[in-house]
């Protein structure tokens, strides 16, 4: 219950006439949520609607599930195929604030990201044993061209390294302590 004399938050949807730019505004009056959805999409105040949406109140000062959204009839894409996400899907699977129509297409968005995490952490390992004392700052999860970026001791930038290749790309500032830093990794044959 909202304390004497404070109006309670309210739920709003703030939209164009373009279904894309829509906003979900939280505050205690039409005008206040129009004004800072009208704000949020970037246009002025005249070019949007607003209307209360009651089913979102309870969501004032975090963020809306999507689970809640489709109950209240609102449509969503899979993922990971693409198909259309509604109230009549039988068994919609929620995850990374993501939705998918189902557990295959959940299960295969589970083992792209377990790939990509193998595939980053393959590359660290990598810069790590092909230069080591440096600190991995980037590590992509490509599966083509996996580049990386590493901080040497004594260098000002990080150093950009794509894996299997023999050469980094370095800033012209750094290059000479690259080269001081290199030095004893050459004379020892590495």
């Amino acid at each position: 219950m909202a304390a004497q004399g404070v109006k309670p938050v309210k739920a709003f949807i703030v939209e164009t006439d373009d279904p894309e730019d829509s906003t979900i505004q939280f505050a205690t009056t039409n005008v206040a949520a129009r004004r800072q959805g009208a704000s949020v999409i970037g246009t002025d105040f005249g070019y949007v609607s607003c209307k209360r949406l009651p089913w979102a109140d309870p969501y004032a000062g975090q963020r809306i599930p999507e689970s809640a959204f489709i109950a209240n009839g609102w449509l969503y894409d899979c993922a990971t195929c693409g198909h259309q996400v509604d109230g009549e899907t039988k068994y919609p699977k929620f995850e990374f604030e993501l939705v998918f129509c189902g557990a295959e297409c959940h299960e295969a968005e589970l083992a792209d990201r377990a790939a990509a995490s193998s595939r980053k952490q393959e590359l660290v390992s990598a810069v790590l044993a092909k230069y080591p004392g440096v600190e991995v700052t980037y590590a992509s999860d490509h599966e083509e061209r996996r580049i990386a970026q590493f901080r040497f001791p004594g260098g000002k930038d990080p150093v950009e390294w794509i894996l299997g290749e023999d050469t980094v790309l370095v800033y012209g500032w750094d290059i000479d302590a690259w080269n001081a830093w290199r030095e004893p990794f050459r004379a020892a044959g590495q």
